[in-house]
């Protein structure tokens, strides 16, 4: 049971360096005192968060929000206003604010959610000293509102949005017009470039050609009883073999002959042998033994004569026997 419960309590944890850690979740206290503040949630639209992230001071001021009376429906209308960058001194180099060039100045900012239940603010940060996935919690407080912030269709905004679909829609790479003026050999070398006849270097790179692959032979594979024969044959003619010259002499597909070649050759990968294959010992012997049994026959086997050919002793009985023959047919008259 207490081993069901650990296991529950273990999650995957990832990191900043997108480890993933497998480990209890650390025991930690959540600070409740101040946690009574009362947070907006709002929604901000990309540009303007990613202009507000590259301001980099502290205590700037980023937007005045403006609550107008409400209306006789009681709504009421909330505005947020940018600031417009300051300049003091005389040379104007100081700059109090941000940079708010080619963004709206006002925003209308819509209450989406009036009364947003169960759901908190909480800050964290590392123990001093560190203590591992450990960190120092604090509440801030609970939310409030859910907010939308929407720019005014106006005509600041829609030319905005103009310049930006501009520039997005703006090739990177344009054509570049060629001129007399600016190339090496003036208007010669322009004429030479055009007809074809020089080659512009320069875009020798933009298209690249895929080597061809080496060409290789297909070889069908024989059964493999055949195949032993004729490498067993090849070894009677010589002992070692490299497997160039076997893979010429049986023509069978290199993987497919090295598999059999492994279950009756040893390859020497040093010596006077080096990269070569002989019969192991077993199939040595082997050999050896059939070719004894083969002299052997060779020598027991009985000569015989060609035919119509003999020796005289032969000839002459085989004459006894057809007297002998004649006289058996002949009959004896009275």
């Amino acid at each position: 049971m207490d081993d069901e419960i650990q296991n529950e309590e273990r999650k995957p944890f990832e990191d900043e360096g997108g480890m993933e850690v497998d480990e209890p979740d650390p025991d930690e206290i959540l600070e409740l005192a101040g946690g009574d503040g009362r947070i907006w949630c709002v929604k901000i639209p990309k540009f303007l968060m990613e202009r507000w992230q590259s301001v980099q001071r502290a205590n700037v001021h980023l937007a005045t929000m403006r609550v107008y009376n409400a209306t006789n429906n009681g709504k009421t209308r909330i505005t947020l206003l940018l600031p417009h960058a300051e300049r003091l001194g005389e040379n104007k180099a100081e700059t109090v604010g941000y940079d708010t060039d080619g963004l709206t100045q006002e925003y209308d900012l819509t209450i989406v959610n009036q009364a947003v239940e169960n759901q908190l603010v909480v800050s964290e940060k590392e123990m001093d000293p560190p203590k591992g996935r450990a960190r120092h919690m604090h509440l801030l407080g609970h939310i409030q509102h859910e907010c939308h912030i929407r720019p005014p269709l106006n005509a600041e905004y829609r030319s905005t949005v103009k310049s930006r679909h501009v520039a997005a829609n703006t090739p990177q790479r344009s054509i570049i017009r060629l001129e007399k003026d600016g190339m090496a050999g003036g208007q010669g070398a322009l004429n030479k470039l055009a007809s074809g006849t020089v080659q512009n270097r320069s875009f020798d790179n933009i298209v690249k050609t895929q080597k061809k692959g080496k060409e290789f032979e297909r070889f069908a594979r024989m059964p493999r009883d055949k195949l032993l024969d004729l490498l067993f044959t090849l070894f009677e003619e010589k002992s070692s073999w490299a497997f160039k010259d076997m893979r010429a002499r049986t023509e069978q597909p290199a993987d497919y002959l090295k598999e059999v070649l492994g279950g009756v050759a040893v390859l020497h990968r040093s010596g006077e042998l080096n990269g070569q294959y002989t019969l192991l010992e077993n199939f040595q012997n082997r050999e050896s033994q059939n070719n004894a049994i083969k002299e052997e026959g060779s020598s027991s086997m009985p000569s015989y004569p060609p035919p119509g050919q003999g020796t005289g002793d032969g000839a002459d009985d085989d004459e006894d026997e057809d007297e002998e023959d004649e006289d058996d047919d002949m009959e004896e008259v009275q």
